[in-house]
């Protein structure tokens, strides 16, 4: 496994364009260069109800990701310092 030193700059919890509830984190690695990692959906379609509703996966991945970085509150995940972790083979951040 890679890694490199990054600085978080923003994150953002959002529905995107298809309707879709997802997460980004956006870095600046120590190479100078900007990559973000997330976009996974964390929530569902429920044809019942014939919406998208959260999932426990979803809300799970982003506990997670408060817990990982020490925080209550996503807003406070920018400017902390993590590692882009990476296999050897890839530049996505796993």
């Amino acid at each position: 496994m890679k890694e490199e030193l990054a600085r978080v700059e923003s994150v953002r919890l959002e529905i995107e364009d298809h309707g879709i509830l997802t997460c980004w984190v956006n870095l600046h690695k120590e190479s100078g260069l900007h990559q973000a990692f997330g976009g996974y959906s964390l929530d569902g379609y429920d044809k019942k109800q014939k919406r998208r509703v959260g999932t426990a996966g979803g809300l799970d991945w982003i506990l997670r990701l408060l817990q990982t970085f020490g925080v209550s509150k996503l807003e406070d995940i920018s400017g902390k310092t993590c590692y882009a972790l990476y296999d050897e083979d890839s530049q996505l951040i796993k």
